[in-house]
């Protein structure tokens, strides 16, 4: 009986130690499975830091061209106003033009040296009707830059001030 006695404690404490044997492999198993993870989550972080340094890589260039693109902008303004001005002189340009022709169906009854002023006259309208096409030929290309898709959604994008004369023709 004594040994009764001292076999069920050292029984009891035989399945505890198995019991705690198997918990204790169980959390290593665990351990193990989390490691495995780890390692997995800590390939897939390396692989982003490279497309990241890819990124950067491709990003770095494209920053040097920022500034170019704030003086593309800054020429399209200047575009802009010269076109503006452009149309402002054809208006004033047009009546006196139409007057100098009008002049020049006279000198057909002048003689001498009145005659020569207005050939010289009728010369100087030449050269400004020459002008006139010419300006009229740098303001269609002018109204055909401005209307390209591109330059308006710059023009959009920076908020400029927009002339009816210009964007609206």
């Amino acid at each position: 009986m004594d040994l009764l006695i001292w076999l069920g404690p050292a029984a009891l404490s035989g399945a505890a130690l198995i019991i705690s044997m198997l918990m204790v492999g169980r959390r290593v198993d665990l351990l193990g499975e989390y490691s495995v993870e780890l390692r997995r989550l800590n390939f897939a972080v390396q692989a982003s830091q490279e497309e990241v340094s890819r990124i950067l890589e491709v990003l770095t260039p494209l920053s040097s061209t920022l500034p170019r693109l704030a003086d593309v902008n800054l020429h399209l303004c200047q575009l802009k106003r010269q076109q503006n001005g452009i149309i402002e002189k054809l208006n004033h340009l047009s009546p006196a033009l139409r007057s100098v022709q009008e002049l020049r169906v006279l000198v057909d009854g002048l003689d001498g040296k009145a005659a020569r002023s207005i050939e010289k006259l009728s010369a100087v309208s030449e050269t400004l009707a020459d002008w006139t096409t010419r300006l009229d030929a740098a303001d269609a290309e002018l109204k055909n830059l401005f209307a390209l898709e591109a330059i308006k959604s710059l023009l959009n994008e920076t908020d400029l001030d927009r002339t009816p004369e210009v964007m609206g023709r």
